[in-house]
């Protein structure tokens, strides 16, 4: 997926443009639709995009990220197993294959998005906020 990269979307194009292993996409508002179809993410450490694949169990590598909050994001996800951070793009490639073929590693990495984050999370949350907004109330 491109999204609004135009250079980066013609790019893949040209260079897969015959190998029907590797589609690029343009901006769609269809990415939860790919995610699920995916066997593993190649993705920047952008906090919305690593936490929704994490939470719907999908193995991740983590591409080189921008200074700052996604160099922050990649090593909270590294650190607790829930990612595979690659410094670049061999490496990344490397360790997509190696998610896609390795099941212990994938079986690991899952285990550990699931232990660290929660689809149900902001539900609990909203249900503990309104029950002590209730509470307060009849007080």
């Amino acid at each position: 997926m491109t999204g609004h990269n135009g250079q980066l979307l013609r790019s893949l194009e040209n260079r897969f443009g015959g190998d029907v292993r590797v589609l690029a996409v343009p901006f769609t508002n269809q990415v939860p639709l790919y995610m699920d179809a995916c066997d593993v993410l190649l993705t920047k450490p952008g906090g919305i995009s690593s936490t929704e694949a994490a939470v719907k169990g999908i193995p991740m590598v983590h591409t080189p990220p921008i200074p700052g909050v996604e160099t922050l994001n990649a090593q909270f996800f590294s650190e607790r197993g829930m990612s595979v951070f690659a410094l670049n793009e061999d490496s990344a490639a490397e360790n997509a294959i190696r998610l896609a073929m390795d099941l212990p590693q994938r079986s690991r990495m899952l285990a550990a998005q699931k232990q660290y984050l929660s689809a149900s999370a902001a539900d609990r949350i909203a249900a503990r906020i309104l029950g002590q907004s209730t509470e307060l109330q009849q007080n």
